[in-house]
């Protein structure tokens, strides 16, 4: 799901989630709450679901302060 499609981005904030295996939100950064929105979503469905995360920015994961995302996530970067 693109945070950058309207329709998507509806989808995202209602967590009308498709029913599959992997979840793939691109440039969900833009959203103001993507930090609280992914640890919830990790924290409720982290057992039935896989999430990737991509996006043109660099995710600041320590600009702001609130709840860490420790232990959800791995970090990837690609040169390109």
């Amino acid at each position: 799901m693109n945070w950058d499609i309207p329709a998507h981005r509806a989808r995202i904030l209602r967590r009308d989630l498709p029913d599959t295996e992997l979840w793939v939100f691109d440039e969900l950064h833009k959203y103001r709450r993507w930090r609280n929105f992914l640890k919830g979503v990790y924290d409720e469905f982290h057992g039935e679901r896989r999430v990737l995360v991509t996006g043109s920015a660099r995710l600041d994961l320590y600009r702001f302060g609130g709840d860490s995302l420790q232990g959800r996530y791995h970090y990837l970067a690609t040169l390109v």
